[in-house]
């Protein structure tokens, strides 16, 4: 499982050094800064964004910036800093720019999640917590009376914060989803699914849209099986059974389909038709198999129909009642 801080960065680094200092009378004295010192730097502090890049593996600073910089549609004056391990301060000249980047969420670099925080006066990056990013989520395999924003909401809501629901006014042969942006903590393992009861007991399959590279093994975000450290203790002490997590869990290439987005609010849930952007548009999949033109049932669970590719089809058969079970 990879942890927030696998390394001490050069600031715990000074402040476990400095708490072992014996001061002398020179050094104890403070320096003072007033706010015209400092007023340059908190004006380009102010239009920035810290970001962190959830990967085991070290970022080309170059490259992340050429990639988010086209990206971002080169925005006038932009650069980045590095200011930690994976960690880096985005820095814009026009506020237009840096609120378009933090709306425009999730964010990834190099199949890796960006996760992005606006810069707070007396902020130390260090300190700062990255481990949730949203995400937009697809429930499959909904009996057909249950496609409300409600039940979306419902569902996802034990992952955290819904930002956003949306449900396609169309399906396709692979059956009818609902669309789902919700605040995931990127360092527990995925949600592969729910049971829901209605009527009878039915299990209905997550999938995620853009998902970046994670561990089959822990189904955490941010790593491959092969760099595991879960997998490796786990080896040491008994024999390890088959992976737990597969690429049925990333959402199919979309295609645009018409459809409502659901907004939560605290008077209830506002709807809008669905955006035209691209990151915001319902999906439809053409083609693929059914795992069964029936529902399949198992200790008094029923299975919707779920789509399969030819590799993996016998397997997640196996891994879904297991779930279910």
């Amino acid at each position: 499982m990879m942890s927030e801080a696998t390394t001490l960065s050069c600031d715990d680094d000074l402040s476990i050094r400095f708490k072992t200092f014996v001061l002398t009378t020179d050094e104890a004295d403070e320096v003072v800064l007033s706010p015209i010192d400092v007023r340059s730097s908190v004006a380009e502090c102010a239009l920035s964004l810290i970001g962190k890049v959830i990967t085991t593996k070290p970022i080309n600073l170059y490259g992340l910036k050429n990639t988010m910089a086209l990206i971002w549609g080169n925005p006038k004056g932009f650069k980045i800093l590095e200011i930690g391990d994976n960690l880096f301060q985005f820095i814009f000249t026009e506020e237009r720019d840096l609120l378009r980047v933090l709306n425009g969420k999730p964010w990834f670099f190099n199949n890796s999640f960006l996760v992005l925080r606006k810069w707070e006066a007396g902020l130390q990056p260090h300190l700062l917590s990255f481990h949730r990013s949203p995400v937009w989520v697809q429930i499959w395999g909904l009996p057909l009376d249950c496609f409300t924003e409600v039940a979306g909401t419902k569902l996802c809501q034990p992952m955290g914060e819904v930002l956003d629901v949306i449900i396609p006014t169309s399906g396709s042969r692979e059956g009818r989803y609902i669309r789902v942006l919700v605040v995931i903590d990127i360092l527990s393992p995925l949600k592969r699914g729910a049971k829901i009861r209605h009527d009878s007991t039915h299990w209905v399959e997550f999938r995620y849209e853009k998902l970046p590279t994670f561990c089959s093994f822990c189904g955490i975000i941010g790593h491959d099986k092969r760099s595991c450290m879960k997998k490796i203790k786990d080896h040491e002490k008994v024999a390890v059974g088959p992976d737990q997590y597969g690429l049925w869990l990333q959402a199919s290439p979309i295609k645009s389909a018409g459809g409502r987005r659901y907004f939560p609010t605290s008077d209830g849930i506002s709807t809008t038709p669905a955006m035209s952007n691209h990151r915001d548009k319902a999906i439809a999949t053409d083609g693929g198999k059914f795992i069964s033109n029936s529902r399949n049932s198992r200790d008094g669970v029923t299975l919707n129909p779920i789509h399969f590719g030819e590799a993996d089809s016998a397997e997640r058969v196996e891994m879904i009642k297991e779930v279910a079970s």
